[in-house]
């Protein structure tokens, strides 16, 4: 795909990088977030309801994880010589196109035996959003390289890594004890955790925005 051809192309397409993940981040934060409501809930009363509230967090995050990867490519046209912008690309279309259907491939697999053999449903769940999340981390972090302010960079890195490892957390409570994995208030806890991770690389993006803004500033 070919470059920009002046500064000011090149400075507006990574701006609109830049805003592309931002909105990928707090759809991925706002789908975490709507997954530990939905638990939270499920811990009180285990009803339709709850059902409703993790549904909608894994549209959130399947939509948000195709936001990500259609900013991956307005980043590598925004930074056209950049490895960290290729790589950045290639996990976050790696999550997309690799992760998404073989995370929703498990998860039905292991509902069709959970309907057979028990009504508990819900442990599935984890090793469907618990990988895609990872990806996406990951994808935004290495983007987070091409930020102007280093501290945004460094802030972006810490929120992927609670992002990976509430993801893992989760992930392998629900293997290792799959019936107790929404009877523990630890899962909704590693959720909300996560959440707060993307919403830390969504204010690394939009603050390194004002930092150029300052740096230009006479």
């Amino acid at each position: 795909m070919p470059g920009p051809s002046s500064p000011k192309d090149v400075e507006s397409t990574r701006l609109l990088a830049r805003r592309r993940f931002l909105l990928a981040s707090v759809g991925l934060a706002f789908g975490a977030m709507s997954l530990s409501i939905g638990v939270a809930f499920l811990l009180v009363r285990s009803d339709v309801g709850g059902l409703t509230g993790l549904i909608l967090g894994l549209l959130l995050q399947t939509l948000a994880i195709a936001a990500t990867a259609h900013a991956a490519f307005v980043l590598d046209r925004a930074f056209p010589l950049s490895e960290p912008a290729r790589t950045s690309r290639r996990v976050l279309l790696g999550g997309a196109v690799g992760v998404l259907p073989a995370g929703a491939l498990l998860a039905l697999l292991w509902t069709v035996y959970a309907v057979r053999s028990s009504p508990l449903l819900f442990p599935a769940l984890p090793l469907f959003w618990g990988p895609l999340s990872a990806s996406a981390a990951l994808g935004l972090v290495f983007a987070a390289r091409e930020l102007a302010s280093e501290r945004m960079a460094v802030v972006a890195a810490l929120g992927a890594g609670g992002v990976v490892a509430m993801a893992l957390s989760a992930g392998s409570s629900s293997l290792i004890d799959p019936v107790r994995t929404l009877t523990n208030a630890g899962l909704a806890a590693d959720l909300f955790l996560m959440g707060l991770g993307f919403l830390a690389i969504a204010a690394a993006f939009e603050w390194d925005a004002w930092t150029v803004r300052a740096r230009r500033a006479p």
